[in-house]
C-alpha cells in the first residue's frame, strides 16, 4: 500500500507497506534522490538518511532490548533482513551537513545485507 503526498520538487513522501527495503533503495539510489527512511518491523525501528542517494548514516534497534543497537553499515545490512516492514519516507533538508558514516555504497549495502539474510535464513 502507498499513501503519499508531494511536497516541494515532486519529492515522494509518505507511507509505504508491502515493498522490501532493498526495492526502495534501488530505486532512491537509481534516482539519486534524498531523504530519511523510518522503518519498522514488529519491535524492531531503524532509521536511514540518504542524500543524492548515498547512504549517510543509519541505526536500528528493537524496541524491547535495550542492548541490541547497529549503527551504519551493520544496521542497514539488518535492515534488508527484515521480513514484514512499514516505511515512512520523508523529506531530508539538503541545507544541514552531514557527514558519512556508512563506508559502503548502496549496491555494496544492498549486495551484502541481502548475502547476510540468506545465510541468516539458511544458517550458513
Amino acid at each position: 500500500m502507498l499513501q503519499t503526498s508531494t511536497g516541494t520538487n515532486n519529492f515522494l513522501q509518505g507511507h509505504l507497506s508491502g515493498f522490501s527495503l532493498s526495492s526502495i533503495l534501488s530505486l532512491i539510489d537509481r534516482d539519486k534522490q534524498s531523504c530519511i527512511i523510518t522503518i519498522d518491523e514488529d519491535v524492531k525501528r531503524g532509521v536511514l538518511v540518504i542524500q543524492d542517494g548515498v547512504a549517510l548514516e543509519a541505526s536500528c534497534y528493537s524496541l524491547t532490548e535495550e542492548s541490541t543497537v547497529f549503527m551504519d553499515d551493520e544496521a542497514v545490512h539488518t535492515m534488508i533482513g527484515w521480513d514484514t516492514i512499514n516505511l515512512e519516507l520523508s523529506h531530508l533538508v539538503d541545507t544541514i551537513p552531514r557527514k558519512r558514516a556508512i563506508q559502503s555504497n548502496m549496491q555494496e549495502l544492498l549486495l551484502n545485507g541481502a548475502r547476510l539474510a540468506d545465510e541468516k535464513r539458511f544458517h550458513v
